[in-house]
């Protein structure tokens, strides 16, 4: 595929390439795609592959397709276009029904051939004030209150030409290949709203850094970039770079996209918050691929102080059987105690209260294993079970000058939970989908509270229609 295809699908060039939202459940069923494919997919979201597969994969290939077109229904001329997507759900948790609805709006076009816009917000309602699955979940405000009913989702302008994208607005991103988790920039938090840059060097080579506005009143931004590299066909390695800071003004040494900022803030900006990493996908054969991702939020190369790194780790598998549409994945990422925190209270990693990395959190880690098949279409289903381990550590602990190595980790009385879910989806007609899940959880030390415990077993049903 010639460069300047790739790219354009890659950041969106035209109305049907602009990637499904990150909430879709079919983003799992991407990553499935990749593998039994034959091109690595770049390693942030849209991801430009054309969702071409056969055998039992085929009909969810063109599933994706479909979902990915939206909006499809034209008005004042050919370049713009809306679409809708409403949702009923009932659910069972807790020992009581619940019950939400919503809608989303979505437009988006072209102004002209290299200038194009997505816009989309979405309106609901429920019984416990929580918005249907499917819809972002940040409606519900992190300190309880309610849910926010009318909610701006995503919205952007991009601009493209064959090497260089340029995208202002709010959306969300995930960076690097893990299944179940991102380490330094995830969907766990609301989108950012900030200015991107992407530059395709070559086929097997770009590069991408953003800044964005956190929390515009008290003056924090966060700043990343990276660079990806196809080493071999079978072989992508990108490298990462992050700072989280506060400060009056914008820093134009974090916008400047070709430092090395760890250097900068060693030197000149010590109370900022780094962060720097890598991550690689490697396919040893057909239908296999074996995946990594390490962040390092904090590396003592100096023993003076005595205090301990702050690292985490994502190392996965992920399988597929073409053929007969099965797929797994089995995905293990351990963070250690401190991570995302700092000593400064204004520079923890955090939007609207949630980790803008992983939703995991610091002090714990996390072994997933999923199995699914594509093998009935136009029945998906999926059996996913994780065990999770978290310390008392949180992300508010910061790490002041008295943190010192040798603490056991994860620390403290450890919460042990285990948790299975089975996920089904079966398209009825062009326009109707029905989703359904069900679920048990059980937590042992819950709360990291001595021989504390939990359980809760939960149902959905959800019937969408969109157009």
């Amino acid at each position: 595929m010639k460069t300047g295809i790739i790219f354009a699908l890659a950041v969106g060039a035209s109305l049907d390439a602009v990637g499904l939202p990150l909430e879709e459940p079919l983003n799992l069923w991407l990553r499935h795609l990749e593998v039994a494919g034959e091109e690595l997919y770049p390693a942030i979201l849209p991801w430009s592959q054309d969702y071409t597969a056969g055998g039992a994969f085929a009909g969810i290939a063109g599933e994706i397709r479909r979902r990915d077109a939206r909006p499809s229904r034209r008005f004042v001329g050919e370049n713009t276009a809306w679409g809708m997507e409403a949702a009923l759900q009932g659910e069972y948790v807790g020992g009581n029904i619940e019950t939400a609805a919503g809608v989303k709006f979505r437009v988006g076009g072209s102004v002209t051939d290299r200038l194009t816009f997505d816009h989309q917000f979405s309106i609901w309602t429920g019984s416990d004030d929580v918005p249907p699955g499917g819809f972002s979940t940040y409606h519900i405000h992190p300190n309880g209150e309610p849910g926010r009913h009318l909610y701006p989702d995503w919205g952007w302008i991009d601009y493209t030409t064959e090497k260089v994208s340029l995208r202002l607005g709010r959306f969300s991103q995930q960076w690097g290949p893990g299944r179940f988790t991102n380490l330094l920039v995830s969907d766990n938090s609301p989108p950012l709203d900030l200015i991107r840059a992407t530059l395709q060097f070559s086929d097997n080579v770009s590069f991408t850094g953003f800044t964005s506005t956190i929390e515009p009143d008290s003056g924090s931004w966060f700043s990343a970039h990276r660079l990806d590299m196809r080493l071999r066909e079978n072989l992508r390695v990108g490298v990462f770079e992050g700072a989280f800071y506060t400060t009056e003004t914008v820093n134009f040494a974090y916008t400047n996209p070709i430092l090395f900022w760890y250097a900068v803030q060693w030197n000149e900006a010590d109370d900022d918050n780094l962060f720097m990493g890598l991550d690689a996908v490697w396919m040893p054969h057909r239908n296999l691929a074996a995946y990594v991702e390490w962040l390092i939020d904090d590396f003592q190369y100096q023993t003076k102080y005595n205090r301990p790194h702050k690292m985490g780790g994502t190392a996965g598998l992920n399988w597929v059987h073409p053929g007969s549409g099965l797929a797994a994945a089995l995905e293990y990422t351990a963070i250690q105690k401190y991570v995302y925190s700092q000593k400064l209270p204004r520079n923890i990693f955090l939007h609207n209260d949630r980790i803008i990395g992983s939703e995991l959190g610091p002090d714990a880690d996390r072994i997933t294993l999923s199995l699914g098949t594509a093998g009935m279409w136009p029945l998906l289903a999926e059996i996913r079970g994780s065990l999770t381990r978290h310390g008392e550590g949180t992300v508010y602990d910061g790490f002041g000058d008295t943190v010192t190595t040798g603490e056991p980790w994860p620390s403290g009385i450890i919460e042990t939970t285990r948790d299975i879910e089975v996920n089904l989806s079966y398209r009825l007609s062009g326009h109707f989908t029905v989703f359904g899940s069900a679920g048990y959880t059980s937590a042992g030390n819950a709360g990291n509270s001595q021989d504390s415990s939990f359980t809760d077993t939960r149902a959905m049903l959800r019937l969408v229609y969109g157009i």
